[in-house]
């Protein structure tokens, strides 16, 4: 054997290790980024519920009962904290149906609509993105339920 042949196999062999291991730290580095998200989004798509409930309770108290002003007061300040984590309602009337942005509940005629075929028509439950701070990395928290117009429904 020859002297030098065994320490480049070695260095060969030292450096593929090397850069598995790397793979390998960036797979974790990934894994560990998607889990957060994930745990993330578990934690705050049950406020979304709430929220729905709080606008449904704002259209159905007159605008003079106290009651409203404190709703209101517990609306804003969930939807405060739901900005500050990165929530946003998407916006979808008027838009072109995206299936990963909508979900379709009901379908009318284009024509009876006035809008182009495939377009949402009305929401009637709102959608929420969720972008997560520091990576940017942008998911549906929860599809909006869209009434889409269709050529020929």
């Amino acid at each position: 054997m020859v002297e030098g042949q065994g320490s480049a196999d070695w260095r060969e062999a030292a450096l593929r290790l090397k850069a598995e291991m790397e793979n390998f730290r960036k797979r974790q580095k990934r894994w560990a980024e998607d889990e957060v998200l994930r745990e993330q989004e578990q934690f705050l798509r049950p406020f979304l519920g709430v929220v729905d409930d709080l606008e449904q309770a704002l259209k159905h108290i007159d605008l003079r009962d106290p009651a409203h002003q404190g709703v209101r007061v517990v609306y804003d300040g969930v939807m405060s904290l739901l900005m500050r984590q990165g929530v946003e309602r998407m916006a979808a009337e008027g838009q072109l149906f995206d299936p990963h942005n909508h979900e379709a509940v009901a379908a009318i005629p284009a024509s009876e609509a006035g809008v182009e075929d495939m377009h949402v028509v009305a929401v009637t439950q709102p959608g929420y993105v969720y972008t997560q701070k520091g990576t940017g990395a942008e998911r549906v928290l929860r599809p909006a339920k869209v009434i889409v117009a269709k050529q020929g429904a």
